[in-house]
């Protein structure tokens, strides 16, 4: 059985820094989203892991900070930014299920918006979470549209100066072994 790391404590400050930080840097090239032949849907993709660059966030956090997603039949495109082995710093859902309120005061059902760790109200100890809705996030949007307004609204930079695309069903992603060696 996998052993998990406890949680490293992140500095609310720190954090909210990272936020702000402009660009965030990819590396290993440009994000796609590739087909994700486990499920029926047409619209199954997954966007394989790439490592976020980082001068704000401590080593701990920087030298192992990962940008991923998958796509889950029930919930839609999930984009993650998490440290290896720790939670999450920032994630992006394609859909909700249940009632939520975001930061802003606006009531939804089911709407993509994203995650951010809310230091101010905690559970147990632990940091809980602030939903984010831009004005970029609109019902039924497709993964890559939620992915790019992911990328743009947090300040990454993958290097591309063109929108990132559906994947076309013929084409396939390598996966990047390097950073799971």
């Amino acid at each position: 059985m996998l052993r998990r790391e406890p949680p490293v404590r992140l500095d609310p400050v720190i954090y909210d820094a990272w936020l702000g930080e402009s660009p965030k840097v990819i590396e290993g090239g440009q994000l796609e989203l590739v087909r994700y032949p486990l499920y029926s849907d047409e619209d199954a993709v997954k966007l394989d892991a790439r490592r976020v660059s980082s001068e704000i966030l401590p080593s701990h956090y920087a030298n192992t900070l990962f940008i991923s997603g998958y796509y889950d039949e029930y919930e839609g495109f999930k984009v993650y930014v998490k440290p290896g082995g720790f939670d999450y710093l920032l994630m992006a859902h394609q859909t909700h299920s249940g009632p939520f309120r975001a930061t802003d005061g606006r009531r939804f059902e089911d709407h993509p918006h994203f995650h951010e760790l809310d230091f101010d109200h905690r559970i147990d100890g632990t940091p809980g979470t602030r939903r984010i809705v831009p004005p970029t996030l609109g019902a039924g949007i497709n993964s890559a549209a939620l992915l790019e307004a992911f990328l743009n609204h947090y300040y990454f930079d993958d290097g591309r100066s063109n929108e990132i695309e559906m994947p076309r069903r013929e084409g396939l992603q390598t996966g990047l072994g390097e950073f799971y060696e």
